[in-house]
């Protein structure tokens, strides 16, 4: 069985700005819509996400939570769920 698909930080930056996503990246996210996968997200990137705002390096028309949110709700994108251990892991990154 195929995977579901995983996006990362730039690619949900990039589909919430509007930037255009290289021609493979469309496809894989048609694919896996076409075979009923899901296109998930990271927690991590909306942590991300938010520390690139804070420290401005990433503008965005509203607040991140609620352009996060917006993304999420008016796309195929779900949030993935995150294992306690590695969302553990992750903070001594």
């Amino acid at each position: 069985m195929t995977p579901d698909l995983l996006l990362d930080t730039c690619a949900m930056i990039w589909i919430g700005t509007d930037a255009p996503l290289r021609d493979d990246a469309v496809r894989a996210i048609d694919e896996s819509a076409d075979l009923g996968l899901a296109v998930q997200v990271s927690p991590i990137t909306a942590w991300e996400i938010g520390m690139l705002v804070s420290k401005g390096r990433l503008k965005l028309p509203n607040q991140p939570g609620s352009w996060f949110n917006r993304i999420c709700a008016n796309t195929n994108v779900d949030l993935s769920a995150m294992p306690i251990e590695l969302m553990i892991q992750a903070s001594f990154l």
